[in-house]
């Protein structure tokens, strides 16, 4: 779980204050971000302003939460997005990750509040660890586009989507 003190935190970024700017003349004011880690150092809720605050009216937030595997790969984002003066209240954004055996993203989800959750990627890959195939954009059985990657034997990218109607 997520604690307040100790070793996680030594070396680590606990706040920032970003100045913000109107054209090329700094505002007197800041956006606060904080930043809190669990027993093993790794973020796990990053809470803070969002850059459309105005100020002396701290109305929008955002916090970032984050879960992990016991590889350090990250699970689960989500982004809570919320606006104080409208009834649109806390829009939530969900990211999913899904991993091989071999720790490599394979699977990508994304939703946005109660919505279905829609896959965004799949990733193959070849025994070397070389991206072979993107498939982006999941409708129905099948994606929207596919992206193939070739590569010589040392490894160089040598072709994306090569035109398979022609030989070499």
């Amino acid at each position: 779980g997520t604690v307040t003190g100790g070793n996680q935190y030594i070396g680590k970024l606990r706040e920032t204050k970003v100045a913000l700017l109107a054209g090329n003349t700094a505002l007197n004011h800041f956006m606060l971000s904080q930043y809190f880690y669990d027993t093993h150092g790794r973020v796990t809720l990053q809470t803070g302003q969002h850059h459309q605050t105005q100020p002396n009216s701290p109305n929008f937030f955002h916090t970032y939460s984050y879960q992990y595997d016991w590889a350090d790969n990250k699970l689960r984002e989500q982004l809570f997005h919320t606006y104080k003066e409208s009834d649109a209240g806390t829009t939530t954004f969900t990211t999913r990750h899904q991993y091989d055996h071999q720790g490599r993203l394979i699977d990508n989800f994304h939703k946005i509040n109660t919505a279905a959750e829609q896959q965004l990627c799949h990733l193959s890959y070849t025994v070397k660890d070389q991206m072979l195939q993107k498939q982006l954009g999941a409708s129905g059985a099948g994606f929207l586009q596919t992206v193939d990657f070739g590569y010589l034997p040392n490894g160089f990218l040598t072709h994306i989507n090569p035109d398979k109607s022609s030989s070499d």
